[in-house]
This record gives structure tokens, sequence and C-alpha cells, in this order.
């Protein structure tokens, strides 16, 4: 029997997960493929607002109750990733010295991007590192330290896997004695480019030389490094896209744009616009064109374009170098602050559950649906994590177990099959 093709407004991420049990056959049919941080992720995705727990307020004039559940916090639902999403951005805006900025972007060429997926975490690292570092080398020869907020994604709008670098970086920077302030509003292509090229050539062929590297199905007959430099010689010459745009004079719309979509899912469910327990139909940009086009997908394709963009557990997807950089922040911040005649801001304090809720609906949750009377904290009911990744462990275990047992009995079968005469 078809079901009934659900509307825009209807979808989630969540809901096209559980349909037809589509992430249970996904996570048994790929389990050899499926890295640990997705599959904790997503489980507590599925389980937000349904199996964590809750706090349950009663209302003292009438005793009528109300439940409200506990969240998840991953970083790949919709809901805590916004919320996620915006704390990130209030603190950053927080932070950062009101100045003005420029965005830049630093791709890869596309040959690049397999062994990106095949050696997933050494290779974001060492991308992290050379955008960091040719900014900061180009940036000490002109006599200056700026300050820089880089955020990576992996994803271009049709969810393919596409790593790049978002980089804000204030149009200056202190001086290299810290005792002024130089502004600086152009970053020469001419410069940029190839020095990125050459430092990012030079740390790949750096990971290669120790092992760290391991061929993409596509370049699996490279196997020794005079093999792999003489595939990377054919990039020497290839355009490597970077974009040093506009200089900004308000950070917030890019520190909100880039910062969208590092502590949520890829896709925002608005995109979704069609689901039949089937086939996913979503919208994407084509940047090129800038036309809005729609693709669609099944849904163990669509979970799988969604998934490859989870990072590994404890992976930083947001850094921070120059006179943004952890260690140094307060008291390369405080000199600047000085030089420039700038006051602190007040770090933003976390709205509560409350809070949010009235600021977003408008509508107090605490308040008794019967008589408006303000509910009180009457009981709490905690699910620990650690009982949570215990049952998901478990899970897995058995899936294995049981692919084992098919994969062994398919072999079986084979090997007694009667051989036509």
């Amino acid at each position: 029997m078809k079901m009934e093709t659900l509307k825009t407004k209807n979808i989630s991420i969540r809901r096209i997960f559980l349909c037809r049990g589509a992430w249970l056959q996904f996570w048994a049919s790929n389990i050899l493929r499926l890295r640990w941080s997705i599959i904790w992720n997503v489980a507590r995705m599925l389980l937000c607002r349904n199996g964590l727990g809750y706090h349950e307020y009663s209302c003292p004039k009438c005793n009528s109750k109300k439940r409200i559940p506990h969240t998840c916090k991953s970083r790949f639902c919709s809901s805590c990733g916004k919320v996620a999403t915006d704390r990130w951005v209030e603190t950053s805006l927080s932070q950062i010295l009101d100045v003005e900025y420029k965005h830049l972007v630093f791709t890869l060429p596309a040959e690049f991007r397999g062994w990106f997926l095949q050696n997933r975490k050494v290779c974001l690292n060492a991308f992290f590192i050379v955008v960091k570092d040719t900014i900061l080398d180009y940036a000490r020869q002109n006599g200056f330290r700026p300050g820089l907020i880089l955020v990576l994604h992996t994803f271009g709008s049709d969810l393919k896997w596409n790593p790049h670098i978002h980089v804000i970086i204030t149009a200056g920077g202190l001086s290299l004695k810290n005792d002024q302030w130089l502004k600086c509003h152009y970053l020469p292509q001419k410069v940029i480019r190839p020095i990125y090229r050459y430092r990012f050539l030079k740390q790949f062929k750096k990971l290669f030389k120790q092992g760290l590297l391991k061929p993409p199905p596509a370049c699996r007959n490279i196997k020794s490094y005079e093999t792999f430099n003489s595939w990377l010689t054919q990039l020497y010459n290839k355009e490597w896209y970077v974009n040093l745009g506009k200089t900004l004079r308000e950070s917030g719309h890019t520190v909100r744009y880039v910062g969208r979509y590092s502590k949520r899912p890829v896709m925002a469910e608005y995109r979704i616009k069609s689901f039949d327990g089937s086939l996913v139909t979503f919208s994407y940009k084509d940047h090129s064109t800038s036309q809005c086009l729609y693709t669609t997908t099944t849904v163990e394709e669509f979970i799988s374009k969604l998934i490859t963009h989870i990072p590994d557990i404890n992976f930083r997807n947001i850094r921070h170098a120059g006179i943004f950089a952890n260690r140094v922040r307060t008291k390369l911040l405080s000199t600047a602050r000085i030089i420039l005649n700038q006051t602190p801001k007040h770090k933003p304090v976390p709205l509560s559950f409350q809070q949010r809720y009235k600021k977003t609906f408008n509508i107090d949750p605490l308040q008794c649906n019967n008589c408006g009377d303000k509910m009180l904290l009457s009981h709490i009911v905690i699910i620990h994590t650690e009982t949570i990744y215990e049952r998901v462990e478990n899970k897995h275990q058995e899936l294995l177990k049981n692919y084992h047992a098919q994969k062994e009995q398919k072999e079986k079968d084979r090997a007694f099959k009667p051989r036509s005469p």
C-alpha cells in the first residue's frame, strides 16, 4: 500500500530515519562502514524528547501535571543543534573585537575529496593547519597579527562531500610589538593562492611519507611515494579556489552563516519538500547559476548523504587562531581593546528552556493550561548517558553478530550449491 506523500511542514529528519525502520535497516546493511560517531549521534537524535527522561511539573492549584522531556544535545538533531548554534554565535559575537572583518573561503581541487573521505581526521586536521599557517605567515611578513575564526564545512548545497574552510579574519591586527592596531583590507590573490597550494601539497606529501594516508578506491594503484608524487604533479597547475571576500563592517551575519551548520545537521528541514516513505525530495541552490533546484533520492541515499558529514567524536569543526587563539586570547584581546578604546562585551547568559520557549513561541511552557497558575517542579526522571551508550553498543554488537552469521550462511550455501551438469 502506497503511503501518503508528506508535505514540508510534516517532515523531519527524525521521522524519515524512523519510517519503516529505515535507520535500523541502513545500520544493519552498512555496519562495517559506519563510524561510531555516526551511530552515537543518530541514536541520541532518535531518542530526543522520547526516551531520555523528563522533568515533571505540577500545578499547586488544580493539581494538573505536565512533563517536559529531556533533549539529546546531539549536533545531528535539528532542534538541539539550533540551540547550540545560537549559543555559539552569541558567545562569539561577545568575544570578538568591534573592527572590520573579511570572509575568506579556502577550497580544494576535487581530486583530493576521496583522500579526505578515506583519511578523514588526519586530512581535515592538516587542512586546518595549512589554512591557518598560510594566513598567519602572510600577516607576519606584513607586520601584524590578526584574529581568525576557522569553520569547517564538509558539504556543498546538494550534500555532496566537498570539504572547505570558511575564515573570518580581522581586517588588520595587532602589530608584532603589540603596541598599535594596523589596518589591512587587501589580501592579494596572487600571493595567497600559491603559498596555500605549496603548503598544502608539502603537508600532503609529508603525511604520505609518514604512512598516514590510505589511498581511496579511485587511487588504489598508488602504492609508492614515487607514484604518489607523480599523481600530485597534475595538481600544481590546477586552479585552487580561494575567495578573499569583501571587507565586512558587520561581522554578525557572517558569523551566523558559517556557524549555522557546524553544530547542527547540514540540511535545514524546510528544504525537504516531500517524502512518501521511499523517496525524499529536497531543494538546493546551484551557486553557479543561483537557481533553486530539486533532487529526489531514495531514503537510503538520503541517510547516507546526511551522516557522511557527522564529525568524529571530539573533533573540532570550529577553531581559533592569531589573537583569537585560546591560549593568548585573554591577554591579546585586552591589549587590543585598550589600543582601540573599546570596552569588553558582557558574555551572554544562556537562556533556560522556559526563556527560549517564551522567546520563540510567546508562550510560558510552565503556565498551567487549565487554570493559568504557575506550575512547580515535582519530579525528575533521569536516564544517564552511560545507560544509553550501553544500550546502543549492545544493539551494535547484536547487528554485527547477525551480519557475520548471515555472511557465514551465504558462504555455506555457495559451498554446497550443486553444480549444473
